[in-house]
């Protein structure tokens, strides 16, 4: 037995139906929705409801009823209008929207008609309240609300993409209809993608540079923009600073105050840099050097002078120990000092002295280069290591002026019994020739009570004719100590200073207190005048020890020499050993040395190494105070870095290198042979082709009009509004082209912004628009409110608009629609009223109705019988 068959797909005039039917059969489904008429042709009137027929040959033409004739829809529309369901998100008959449920209060009733007055409605999508265009919903609000069409995550007819926002810039345009440059948006909903590629040595898009990695604070930053105060010349390779002064830290600068002015603490090329300056020698002060150490901590702002001894290393001090006392290993000046525990001095990286020593006796030197400081990227690193492309050879400074030697003083009173502070060596004894011997050969190693190596009591008297010159080995050890270990000693470490030594024109380097102020004036050596202990006879402060060291590179190819002067005690080592003893308790004496091979050999040097001088002095007797020293061969070397200019390695004041491809040629983003960029992106010059423009800086993407004189990244000329492109990224919303962006209905504004068009919500009715809510995607409503709006800013389609609209009608005769149940009228819902072929019959205007409205069977189109219809 054949099944009641559920699933049909109903054909109107070849046009497929809306509506689908649930079936279970075991036959295949109709294609022919096939009415059956009843009423047999007795004149009775009867009739039973449709139902399906079988399926029927493909070639053969619709057929309905009995007789295979036919199905004309227009004249019985009823037949191919299947009834409408609820909530299934179709159009139906009757349907004003069909938001996918049955639940009132959503813009969609729960019998499918708008909720008037404030919905806007298409069939299958949610309803928009149009008065939510903000979060608290003005009454009477029909700004496009938060959650457009656009921007709701469904590319929908016309759009091209739906990022879920309406934010320009992101690669979904404001209006969904486009994608920005350097965008792909490849699923809906979700955000679009950069296509370009930061780091890639490739400058696209709105990319102002591409150094070739992706890490910011290096002139190009992570997002590929440059970053304040740097040039990125060439795509791929490091950026540099843009200028010194600009008040911005870049590239190898270590600081930038806002100027180029030196002297400040930071240098015309953007170094940290101390102040020095010298004071000549008066009658009343000494010359000596004063540095000043500076800070540089926010850049664009003048750099200040830190305090040096206060424990706090900054700006340019190599160190800070808290103090301010020398031959601790950090000088009064907060400089390294060497350390030379055994004589032979260490590397101490950043202080300025160069040697070969290998303390870790891995075969290589501890120091390739010591260019005084321990900072990166000057050629010489932190690790004084030679940096890739550059040379650091040792030199010695030309020909200084003076030199300025490290020296401290200490202040003791006369023996007197009575007095516990007095020290019992000092104007107490009395010789008229030197008593030699009176210390051991060697310093002492470093203990307590000297970190550094002072001479050791050894015997007195001494060699010579005079009888004791020393009281005692504790005594002796007062002299060159800051640490009190006799209660009767009091020894005053005063001074912490220089003494300048003066270029003479044999090229040393010479103290002379008989020449040299203040010394000259005061008649004699008398540094501690008016201090410590004070004065004491003839206005002289005339009890006091000398410690001066200076530390030297040997070089076996000279003969250093050592030429000294004076009374009452002095001795000078080298490389920790006795050098020259002019002996105790002497008038003026002179005596020298040259390290010649022979010398040198006895005090334990060898070529290239540092070594220090130590010399030590007592003025101890009050007939007489001179000194003079002199230094010849002794100068410091520095290492003086600069770069090797094709080597292939970019260094920093370099703006290329490519090695061997360096060339004189002057080609087109060549590196010249100086190391010199020849014509390129960045010089402010265009060379055409490739360029298009240069304005030096490069750096405008997007203008607001056409012929800027701007200049875009790679020298290319920037995008404008009036280009035809929308550039979202830019805020323009359209762009029709210079010539079309008159600001017309539908057409871009010259600022390439909307002009007036259909969906701005502002009715132009000059321009054929019938309404527009903003929205406009109501195509039909069974009763339209006055908010309504079609695409295109028509009014929608309606019941009583005197259209017929399928599937939403079955009838539609505009005014004529009426509920008075006159026969053959059109409800106000547009759904055929009693007529004839509806089936039923209506006895007081057909004689039959067979269902359909067709003659020859029976029943006329007019539903009168016909004399040869069926028996």
């Amino acid at each position: 037995m054949r099944t009641r068959p559920m699933f049909a797909v109903v054909l109107c005039g070849g046009a497929l139906a809306l509506r689908v039917f649930a079936a279970c059969s075991s036959e295949p489904p109709p294609s022919v929705y096939t009415p059956v008429v009843g009423g047999g042709g007795d004149g009775d009137g009867g009739s039973v409801p449709p139902s399906f027929g079988s399926t029927p040959d493909a070639s053969a033409p619709e057929t309905s009823g009995r007789d295979a004739a036919p199905v004309d829809c227009d004249a019985s529309p009823a037949a191919c209008l299947p009834p409408a369901v609820c909530g299934d998100k179709l159009a139906g008959v009757g349907e004003s929207c069909d938001d996918g449920n049955i639940t009132p209060g959503d813009g969609c009733s729960a019998t499918c008609q708008v909720e008037a007055p404030y919905w806007a409605c298409a069939f299958g999508k949610a309803c928009i309240d149009v008065r939510d265009c903000d979060a608290g919903g003005d009454a009477g609000c029909i700004a496009p609300p938060k959650a457009a069409v656009c921007g709701d995550r469904i590319v929908d007819p016309g759009e091209v993409c739906d990022d879920g926002n309406i934010t320009p810039g992101d690669g979904c345009a404001l209006d969904c209809k486009a994608i920005e440059a350097n965008f792909a948006c490849p699923t809906p909903g979700s955000p679009c993608v950069s296509t370009m590629v930061c780091g890639d040595s490739v400058i696209t898009g709105t990319e102002q540079c591409d150094d070739g990695n992706a890490g910011s604070g290096d002139g190009c930053s992570s997002a590929c923009a440059l970053e304040p105060g740097w040039t990125c010349s060439i795509p791929g390779t490091a950026c540099g600073a843009t200028a010194c002064g600009d008040g911005y830290l870049a590239g190898t600068e270590e600081c930038d105050d806002g100027n180029v002015t030196d002297n400040d603490g930071c240098s015309p090329t953007c170094r940290l840099r101390s102040t020095t300056t010298s004071t000549a020698s008066t009658t009343t002060t000494a010359g000596h050097t004063t540095v000043i150490n500076y800070a540089c901590p926010t850049p664009g702002m003048p750099c200040v002078p830190t305090v040096c001894g206060d424990g706090v290393r900054e700006g340019t001090e190599r160190c800070d120990d808290g103090n301010v006392k020398a031959f601790d290993g950090c000088s009064p000046t907060c400089r390294l000092e060497p350390s030379c525990p055994n004589g032979t001095c260490v590397a101490v990286c950043g202080d300025g002295l160069l040697f070969d020593f290998d303390a870790d006796l891995d075969g290589k030197n501890d120091e390739d280069c010591d260019d005084g400081n321990n900072r990166n990227g000057d050629g010489c690193s932190a690790t004084c290591k030679v940096e890739a492309g550059y040379q650091c050879p040792a030199q010695v400074a030309a020909n200084p002026s003076f030199m300025d030697v490290p020296v401290v003083f200490r202040d003791f009173k006369y023996w007197n019994a009575g007095d516990a502070e007095s020290h019992p060596d000092f104007e107490r004894y009395s010789c008229s020739v030197a008593s030699t011997g009176l210390t051991l050969p060697d310093l002492s190693l470093p203990t307590a009570l000297s970190p550094w190596r002072v001479p050791v009591y050894a015997k007195s008297p001494g060699a010579g004719s005079c009888g004791t010159q020393l009281t005692s080995a504790l005594d002796f050890t007062d002299w060159y100590s800051d640490v009190q270990v006799n209660a009767k000693s009091r020894g005053q470490r005063i001074d912490d200073t220089t003494v300048r030594l003066t270029q003479n024109v044999d090229g040393s380097y010479v103290f002379d207190s008989a020449v040299d102020e203040p010394y000259k004036t005061r008649g004699g050596f008398f540094p501690l005048d008016g201090k410590g202990w004070g004065n004491q006879s003839g206005a002289h402060n005339w009890a006091f020890t000398t410690e001066l060291r200076y530390w030297f590179n040997y070089d076996a190819a000279t003969s250093p020499q050592l030429q000294f002067s004076g009374d009452d005690d002095v001795w000078v080592f080298v490389n920790g050993k006795l050098a020259l003893d002019l002996g105790g308790l002497h008038s003026k004496l002179a005596s020298s040395f040259t390290l010649d091979a022979a010398k040198a050999a006895a005090l334990g040097l060898h070529d290239k190494q540092l070594y220090e001088i130590a010399l030590f002095h007592a003025e101890r007797h009050s007939t007489g105070s001179n000194f003079k020293l002199t230094l010849r061969g002794f100068e410091k070397k520095l290492s003086v870095c600069a770069e090797v200019c094709g080597d292939g390695i970019k260094t920093s004041s370099e703006q290329c290198d490519n090695g061997a491809a360096n060339t004189g040629s002057g080609a087109y983003g060549a590196c010249k042979l100086d190391c010199k960029l020849g014509p390129h992106c960045g010089d402010a010059l265009v060379s055409m082709p490739p360029e298009q423009c240069d304005d030096g800086t490069n750096l405008t993407s997007w203008s607001p009009v056409a012929g800027s004189t701007a200049c875009g990244p790679s020298c290319k000329a920037p995008t404008y509004c009036g280009d035809g492109m929308v550039q979202g990224s830019f805020g323009e919303q359209c762009d029709n082209g210079t010539a079309q962006n008159t600001g017309a209905y539908g057409k871009c504004r010259s600022d390439c912004a909307f002009g007036p068009r259909c969906g701005d919500g502002l009715l132009q009715s000059s321009d054929g628009e019938a309404c527009d809510n903003g929205y406009n995607i109501t195509a039909y409503v069974a009763h339209p409110t006055a908010t309504d709006c079609a695409p295109s800013c028509k009014k929608p389609s309606s019941c009583g608009d005197g259209v017929l609209d399928r599937p939403f009608e079955q009838c539609d005769n505009g005014a004529s629609n009426t509920n008075a149940g006159t026969y053959g009228a059109c409800t106000t819902e547009c759904v055929l009223g009693a007529r004839c072929g509806d089936g039923i019959l209506q006895a007081t205007s057909e004689q039959c109705d067979d269902g359909n409205r067709l003659n020859g069977d029976g029943c006329s189109a007019a539903c009168e019988k016909e004399s040869t219809g069926p028996k």
